[in-house]
């Protein structure tokens, strides 16, 4: 595995070191080619902007940028920021990167092919931004939906769903520069306590394989009952990091599992009893793609709504048919 890592880093960083050899210069001119011919669609303003504010000197190539571009190269895939893992064109720079590291790419070509690979990483970067703060909300959709409530007799609200503008250019740029990427990315995320919360949950959904599912009965289990069912809740909790690895899996319905139980509940915003009945069994049964696509819905949501909540505000969950009162980030 050392050496794997290794020959990756090796890689990666041979043509880097390479770009380093090459003319500044000779890139700069490139880049300006590169950023007629081969960017097209909305960022492209925006790029151009970045370079056009740095006389369109290379960002991620040459000249000791290779932890800038590691860390980029992190970042479009860390699942904190790409929890969908879309593609923002990781592969097709790998490949550009291996053929300047075999030779396949003559000499004259090397600085317009470094000069479309910075072009790329940084379109990629701005579409990472896009992505964080924008998402993939349909915002016409949402934009309709509004104006048809606003029609509506029976609600009268004033709704702070709007379209997020993108972030400024001068300081998105700086980032980049100083190989602040990842924290700037952060700094971005929008609700960040919901927002990390969800994060958590969705890597160990992803991590799970198989779901046990549990038998569904009138019986309510609760705290000092026996059932072989409480042993597949034991392990269907223990999947999801609510109930303890080392906990044991047996069928007795202890303390340990109630308090398990009453975290599952209160992440899915159900009656917090610590009692297992129809309910909560239903949401425990529930497919892990199930699971994961509404952890990303609920992170795509969060691109709806102001960075933060004020210190009063009301949180209605329709399927649980309840209503909490929150002041000051605490609920009443």
């Amino acid at each position: 595995m050392y050496y794997l890592k290794t020959f990756i880093l090796l890689f990666l960083l041979s043509p880097i070191l390479y770009a380093e050899a090459i003319s500044q210069n000779s890139i700069s001119a490139q880049i300006q080619n590169t950023l007629q011919r081969h960017l097209k669609g909305q960022n492209r303003p925006i790029v151009e902007q970045m370079y056009r504010s740095i006389n369109y000197h290379p960002i991620w190539i040459g000249n000791g940028n290779s932890r800038k571009l590691r860390q980029l190269m992190s970042d479009l895939k860390d699942p904190l920021f790409n929890y969908k893992n879309k593609s923002f064109d990781q592969e097709s720079i790998k490949q550009l990167f291996f053929q300047l590291d075999t030779g396949e790419i003559p000499e004259y070509k090397r600085a317009s092919v470094y000069a479309r690979i910075d072009v790329m990483l940084s379109n990629s970067y701005v579409r990472l931004v896009r992505f964080i703060v924008q998402g993939d909300v349909d915002w016409n959709l949402v934009q309709k939906k509004l104006r048809a409530l606003a029609k509506s007799d029976d609600i009268k609200s004033h709704w702070e769903m709007s379209f997020k503008p993108f972030p400024n250019i001068s300081t998105l740029t700086s980032a980049a520069l100083h190989g602040n990427t990842h924290a700037y990315l952060t700094s971005l995320i929008p609700m960040q306590s919901h927002y990390f919360k969800l994060i958590k949950i969705l890597k160990k959904y992803q991590n799970m394989h198989h779901v046990p599912q549990i038998p569904y009965s009138n019986k309510v289990l609760k705290l000092g009952n026996s059932d072989s069912r409480v042993k597949i809740i034991k392990k269907r909790l223990q999947l999801s990091g609510d109930y303890p690895k080392n906990a044991p899996i047996n069928s007795k319905f202890d303390a340990r599992l109630k308090n398990a139980v009453i975290t599952y509940q209160r992440r899915y915003l159900l009656k917090v009893d610590g009692m297992v009945d129809k309910t909560t069994t239903y949401y425990m049964n529930q497919p892990i793609s199930k699971n994961i696509q509404a952890i990303m819905t609920n992170l795509d949501k969060t691109k709806l709504y102001p960075k933060h909540f004020e210190n009063e505000y009301v949180e209605v969950n329709i399927p649980d048919f309840t209503l909490r009162y929150y002041k000051n980030g605490r609920r009443i």
